[in-house]
C-alpha cells in the first residue's frame, strides 16, 4: 500500500537519478504530509488498526477471518454467506454491534 501511495515520488526519484543535474533533494517521509495525514482527513477520521480494536481477542478475530476467507476462496461456502456468518462470529467474539462503524476512533 505504501508503495502505491508513494509511486509518483518513487518515479520522480528515478527520473532525478537519470537526469544530468541532480540538485533536487530526495523527499523524506516528513516531506510527504499527505502520506502521514491524508488530505481531507483529521485524526478522528483515521481507522485504528485491527489489533488495537480487538485487543486481547485479536487472535480469535484473525482466525475467524481466515476460516471465512478460506471457505469462500475454496468454494466451500458462498462468499455472501461466509461474510454473514463471519459478522455473527465477530459480534459474539468482540461484543461489538453488527453493521458498519458509526465513527472512527
Amino acid at each position: 500500500m505504501v508503495r502505491y501511495l508513494i509511486r509518483s515520488e518513487m518515479q520522480r526519484n528515478k527520473d532525478m537519478e537519470d537526469a544530468p543535474d541532480r540538485t533536487l533533494k530526495q523527499p523524506e517521509i516528513h516531506d510527504l504530509p499527505w502520506l502521514t495525514t491524508p488530505a481531507g482527513t483529521s485524526a478522528s477520521d483515521i481507522v485504528r488498526r485491527p489489533s488495537g480494536v480487538a485487543g486481547s481477542k485479536y487472535e480469535l478475530v484473525t482466525k475467524a477471518y481466515i476460516v471465512a476467507l478460506h471457505a469462500a476462496l475454496a468454494g466451500q461456502q458462498d462468499a455472501a454467506k461466509a461474510v454473514a456468518e463471519l459478522e455473527k462470529q465477530l459480534v459474539t467474539i468482540t461484543g461489538f454491534h453488527a453493521g458498519p462503524p458509526k465513527h472512527a476512533y
